[in-house]
């Protein structure tokens, strides 16, 4: 994992070479693809997922790689995900998608990209929470707009 914060890939191919188990976890469950998508590293992201990283892993709180993502506004990367099978509506322990983090931290490129691959527009979490009514509260009106188009309904 610290080879793949380090952006060595070289590294991370020696190590996969040795042995290292691809979806080893840390104490909170992450594991290096985690790493990879939250730093929006797309070639260290397309090289575990090739050697056989599981791209719907979830850590102790059920985030996923594509959260974790789409939380940081990593839009290449989330799309990359998408196309590799990740569960474009996988939801954490609180019930937040991909969606409604990308909503909330307002990376509106990556709002459209989750849009665009046909995301869950009105799922709510635990809380009764949905993307539209992040929007709202913190104001994003581009983002606000988006989603309306989708049929996202408050």
């Amino acid at each position: 994992m610290r080879a793949v914060l380090d952006e060595n890939k070289s590294a991370v191919e020696r190590m996969l070479e040795s042995g290292t188990d691809i979806n080893e976890r840390n104490s909170y469950g992450w594991t290096a693809l985690s790493h990879a998508a939250r730093a929006g590293n797309l070639e260290v992201v397309k090289f575990l997922i090739e050697k056989g990283a599981d791209v719907n892993v979830t850590d102790a709180n059920k985030w996923t790689p594509l959260i974790r993502a789409a939380q940081k506004g990593h839009s290449h990367v989330v799309q990359y995900l998408i196309d590799k099978g990740a569960n474009k509506n996988s939801a954490t322990d609180l019930g937040w998608t991909a969606l409604m983090w990308a909503t909330m931290r307002e990376k509106l490129e990556t709002v459209k990209v989750l849009l665009k691959n046909k995301v869950d527009v009105n799922h709510q979490s635990k809380d009764g929470r949905s993307a539209i009514l992040i929007a709202i509260t913190e104001n994003n009106n581009d983002i606000l707009i988006v989603l309306q188009d989708a049929g996202a309904k408050p």
